[in-house]
């Protein structure tokens, strides 16, 4: 066990017979499905991915920061002050 775990107010014993049990009851009776199931049975192998989705989106073109122009004397400026 984890050394935390054993100083926890855990009953240990009711925890392993709640575990036993939920293992028996899965065992007969299957794991019940989850929403994503239903979700991806729905989309008919038609849904969306990252992967496709990536291949779709076009590369934005590359943001300007203002500073594409030349503005006369702000550059000499910089360099005289260096």
């Amino acid at each position: 066990m984890f050394p935390k775990a054993k100083d926890a107010a855990i009953d240990f014993e009711a925890l392993r017979k709640a575990m036993a049990l939920r293992k028996e009851t899965l065992a007969a009776k299957g794991v019940p499905p989850v929403a994503e199931d239903a979700m991806v049975a729905a989309s008919h192998g038609k849904g969306d991915s990252p992967g496709q989705a990536a291949h779709r989106i076009k590369p934005r073109s590359a943001k300007s920061h203002g500073g594409s122009q030349a503005v006369p004397g702000v550059q000499e400026a910089r360099l005289s002050h260096h």
